[in-house]
C-alpha cells in the first residue's frame, strides 16, 4: 500500500568527499505528511516533525528462502539482505554472508562488497516504499564496493511481489564515489518518485574539495528498470 509520507536519507559530507571517515547521519523528513500505522518510527514526532517512512532492520530476519515464499505485501521488510545474493554493477553475482562478500579485483586486489549496518541507506535502515504501485512494499538498499583506496556506494532497488523480493539490475540511480560524485540525500516522495540531490565534481577539483556542481534528479520504477525522469 502506497504511503503519503516523505522519507529522506542523508549521507554526510565526509563520506561523500571520499575522506577516510565513516560517520553517517540521518535526516528528518522534508515535509509534513501522514504515514501508515504499520510503519516503525524512530525518535520523537509531532505535527512539525513527522516520523520518516522507514523501518528498522528486522532483529530476527527471515532467510532468503523463507522471505521469497512469503506472500504478505510487506514481506520485503523482513527479507535478509545481508545474506542474499546480489548482482553488482559489472554483472557479477555475489552472495553476502553477514553483510559482506569478497571477490578478486581487476588487478588482483581484493574487492569487498558490504551491506553492513554502517551502510544501510546511510541511516542504518533500509527505506521501504511501494515504488511501482503494485500494492507490495519495495526497498532501496545501499551496496558498498571497495577496492584498494577506492569505493562506491550504490543505491539499489529491490521490488517486493508475490514471489518474494527481487533486485532490479538495471538502475540509473547515481552512486557516491571517493573523489567523485557527492550524494547529499535520497528521498521517496508521494507516488513513488525517487529524488536524488547531490553534486558532481568539476574537472580540476582536488579530492579534498566538496564537489561544486549541484544537481537534483528524479527517477521512477518502470517495469524492471529504474529510469530518470527528464524535465524539459
Amino acid at each position: 500500500m502506497r504511503t503519503t509520507a516523505v522519507a529522506a536519507l542523508t549521507l554526510t559530507a565526509a563520506l561523500a568527499l571520499g575522506a577516510c571517515q565513516d560517520e553517517v547521519t540521518s535526516a528528518s523528513p522534508s515535509s509534513t505528511a501522514s504515514s501508515s500505522a504499520s510503519n516503525t518510527t524512530e525518535g520523537p514526532s509531532s505535527a512539525s516533525n513527522p516520523p520518516p517512512t522507514t523501518r528498522a532492520w528486522s532483529k530476527t530476519p527471515t532467510s532468503g528462502a523463507t522471505a521469497a515464499n512469503a506472500s504478505g505485501r510487506e514481506a520485503i521488510t523482513s527479507f535478509d539482505f545481508k545474506n542474499a545474493t546480489w548482482t553488482t554493477a559489472d554483472g557479477s553475482r555475489v552472495t553476502m554472508k553477514n553483510g559482506r562478500a569478497r571477490t578478486a579485483g581487476s588487478d588482483g586486489s581484493t574487492r569487498t562488497y558490504s551491506v553492513s549496518p554502517h551502510y544501510q541507506l546511510w541511516t542504518h535502515t533500509p527505506l521501504f516504499y511501494d515504488l511501482d504501485d503494485d500494492g507490495y512494499e519495495d526497498a532501496i538498499v545501499v551496496l558498498e564496493e571497495a577496492e584498494g583506496n577506492g569505493y562506491s556506494d550504490t543505491p539499489i532497488v529491490w521490488l517486493g511481489g508475490p514471489s518474494g523480493p527481487r533486485q532490479l539490475t538495471t538502475s540509473a540511480l547515481p552512486s557516491a564515489q571517493r573523489c567523485g560524485t557527492y550524494i547529499k540525500s535520497i528521498k521517496v516522495v508521494d507516488e513513488g518518485t525517487i529524488v536524488v540531490e547531490g553534486a558532481e565534481r568539476s574537472e580540476n577539483q582536488v579530492c579534498a574539495e566538496l564537489p561544486n556542481k549541484p544537481f537534483t534528479r528524479a527517477f521512477s520504477v518502470k517495469g524492471n528498470r529504474v529510469v530518470e525522469q527528464i524535465v524539459e
